[in-house]
């Protein structure tokens, strides 16, 4: 099994630069963003928990997701999979990111729970 983390940001240079003013203006939001990141950098905290799971979280921009993860998360993003066996599941989806408030532990129940 894996699991992907995938962000609503398309990823690379100027994309992300666009998302970090658009963060600091309050016009950009990602849910998934907000538990694994501080402004700029992963939170201590994620890094910790990812550390601590059997199947740690790989996280993913819009961009660097395959065609079978396109047809399965368009407009579902931000949200967290799992791929096993070739299946694709959702275990956390956005209003759930959303209602950990950006809490690293938050997000480790929901995904525990999930799995």
């Amino acid at each position: 099994m894996r699991i992907f983390g995938i962000y609503q940001s398309d990823g690379g240079f100027v994309a992300e630069l666009g998302y970090l003013f658009g963060k600091i203006r309050g016009t950009t939001h990602c849910q998934l963003c907000d538990i694994t990141h501080n402004i700029l950098w992963k939170k201590t905290k994620w890094k910790r928990m990812n550390d601590r799971l059997l199947i740690p979280v790989e996280t993913l921009h819009l961009r660097d997701r395959s065609s079978k993860m396109i047809a399965f998360t368009e407009g579902k993003t931000p949200c967290v999979i799992a791929e096993e066996g070739g299946i694709l599941r959702m275990l956390v989806d956005a209003k759930d990111l959303e209602s950990c408030y950006g809490d690293v532990d938050q997000f480790e129940k929901k995904l525990t729970l999930a799995m």
